[in-house]
């Protein structure tokens, strides 16, 4: 199936036999999710264990070209594959593609205004990050209580929920 993360690999091994016999015999049925390191160990967890539909939020990428490719063709043949990115989330591209990783998965981007774009063009997902990045330090960066950076503030899975669940404040607000 390819090269995968070691450490995700051994968080899942930790979990998985507990996981197993805790499941009903037909996977057909079964749907899997995770955030962050949960949802790392949901995409290795589907390729073991053929769920119907497998959704991730800020997953990092989880192992080599081969291994995505081996998750795409799951996709071919009946797995419903969605991995949600949220705007900068930087846990979402960590491990770095020079060391070899690659994302599987239909992308659904939600960018800065909480709306969702499956597949969409990278030079938007760059042009809403740069100014996402811009608006975020000029408006909450130094508030008290704030994280920083954007990066670091876009994984919260609070964030993904607010635009998911179509709560999150869908523009700037205007100042008169």
């Amino acid at each position: 199936m390819g090269r995968v993360h070691r450490g995700f690999a051994r968080a899942l091994g930790l979990v998985l036999p507990v996981l197993r016999k805790s499941l009903p015999e037909d996977s057909r049925r079964l749907i899997i999710t995770g955030h962050s390191l949960g949802a790392a160990m949901a995409t290795l967890a589907a390729s073991l264990l053929e769920p119907a539909e497998l959704y991730t939020f800020g997953e990092p990428r989880v192992g080599n070209c081969t291994f995505a490719n081996f998750m795409h063709r799951q996709c071919a043949v009946g797995l419903i594959y969605h991995r949600y990115v949220d705007c900068c989330d930087i846990v979402s591209r960590v491990p770095p593609k020079w060391l070899g990783f690659r994302h599987a998965g239909r992308l659904h981007y939600i960018d800065r205004h909480g709306d969702v774009h499956v597949t969409p063009d990278l030079g938007y997902i760059r042009s809403d990050r740069r100014s996402a990045r811009r608006q975020y330090w000029y408006i909450h960066s130094l508030a008290r209580g704030n994280v920083l950076f954007r990066d670091l503030a876009d994984h919260a899975l609070i964030n993904y929920l607010s635009a998911l669940l179509g709560r999150r404040e869908k523009r700037p607000p205007v100042d008169n």
